[in-house]
């Protein structure tokens, strides 16, 4: 799956689930968890200032919500990879997602076993130096 430490930024306002996945995901020595945002806003601020390889943004969150905030980085030319995380169903809202620039979507009722490949699908298309 990596070559090298992929450096990952997880963006979501429910705090229990970000921690969480930061623990699932800790668990590979090939993946640092470089830091949690609470929000849209931040989560562009630390895409911006970390230089993560993939962000795990949570589509529905306060302040910006995860499909602006995902436009937004990728208007700024920023390298991330972005995976869109949601509780909800997926709708019209599909489409949004990969027109802001997504690389993947993820619903939270999903396993982690099939997050994981959808995971591991994106960090195969983070450059290696």
């Amino acid at each position: 799956m990596l070559r090298r430490q992929l450096r990952v930024l997880i963006a979501d306002d429910h705090r229990l689930f970000a921690e969480s996945l930061m623990l699932a995901l800790g668990q590979d020595e090939r993946i640092n968890i470089v830091g949690i945002a609470d929000d849209g806003r931040q989560a562009v601020e630390l895409t911006r200032e970390l230089r993560p390889d993939v962000v795990l943004m949570d589509i529905h969150m306060p302040v910006v919500d995860g499909v602006t905030a995902t436009s937004e980085i990728k208007a700024e030319g920023l390298p991330s990879k972005v995976i869109l995380l949601t509780d909800r169903e997926v709708g019209a809202t599909g489409t949004n997602v990969f027109e802001a620039g997504a690389n993947a979507f993820v619903q939270k009722h999903q396993s982690l076993d099939s997050f994981m490949s959808v995971f591991t699908d994106v960090a195969s298309l983070v450059a290696t130096p």
